[in-house]
């Protein structure tokens, strides 16, 4: 009686680590409808001329994900923003614009928001639900990585977590990613569990080295810094339930002969249901 009352208890105990422990095996392949919602709160300060200039930025983006049932041949995802909400406010002024409302607004900013909003991203998937392809809107795609997402070939779509090998409970891991304009190194603790849902803190080093053309300018960007990101994941699937992030970054804007300072604080917070 003793030891098949000891077999129980192992084969319970067994269990209940391997319900706790996140497995790459468990994205689903089956068809899904998501919809994401990110909010994005971000001040930026820059100083030129001896005087410091501050923007504070307000983003709500909803998006819809509209994934197939991944079969041995791949399958295919399609992203699309439903809804924007963004307002701006500067030492020049303020501005906003709701694409619910699209009569009302800043029109230069709606233009922007019309833009993304306009074509969905396409993309296809290999038969283990990794991506294969993209395209589509190029600023979609700079609003995901601005938010800390991003799209890359080879990796899952930014809704699940990325994972190798099978964790559990008070594992750590690291994830480095080395783009032409995005360095980052990702330190990942799996810090509890609870009612089917890992808690995961993701601490990240990140440097961006990038062009970009602003009001037909071309700026070129040099900033460091540290992104702390709490996640909590479905264990059944990987799904990112919900992310919220702190940034902070420092660094230089050239452009027109000038280096300027810049440094950025933001916060971002994700849902996915």
């Amino acid at each position: 009686m003793k030891k098949i009352t000891l077999t129980a208890f192992a084969f319970l105990t067994l269990s209940f680590l391997n319900a706790q422990a996140l497995d790459p095996a468990n994205r689903p392949k089956t068809a899904l409808k998501l919809t994401k919602q990110t909010k994005v709160t971000m001040n930026q300060k820059i100083t030129a001329e001896g005087q410091d200039m501050s923007t504070r930025m307000d983003n709500t983006t909803t998006g819809v994900y509209d994934v197939s049932a991944i079969t041995p041949q791949g399958g295919s995802a399609e992203i699309k923003i439903t809804a924007m909400k963004s307002s701006v406010e500067s030492d020049a002024g303020e501005m906003s614009y709701d694409s619910q409302n699209p009569d009302e607004g800043n029109l230069q900013l709606g233009e922007g928001i019309k833009s993304a909003m306009k074509s969905p991203i396409k993309i296809t998937l290999d038969a283990n639900g990794f991506i294969a392809t993209i395209k589509g809107s190029e600023k979609m795609e700079s609003m995901l990585k601005s938010s800390g997402n991003s799209l890359t070939k080879g990796n899952p779509l930014d809704i699940f977590l990325k994972l190798d090998k099978a964790v559990k409970v008070n594992d750590t891991w690291k994830d480095i990613s080395d783009s032409k304009e995005i360095k980052s190194t990702s330190n990942y603790t799996y810090k509890s569990f609870e009612n089917g849902l890992a808690t995961i803190e993701m601490i990240t080093a990140l440097t961006i080295d990038q062009d970009v053309e602003q009001m037909g300018n071309k700026v070129h960007t040099r900033l460091e810094g540290k992104m702390v990101s709490t996640l909590v994941v479905d264990v059944k699937t990987l799904i990112i339930k919900n992310k919220s992030t702190t940034t902070v970054m420092n660094g230089t804007a050239d452009a027109q002969g000038q280096s300027i300072p810049i440094s950025i604080f933001s916060t971002t917070t994700e849902t996915v249901e």
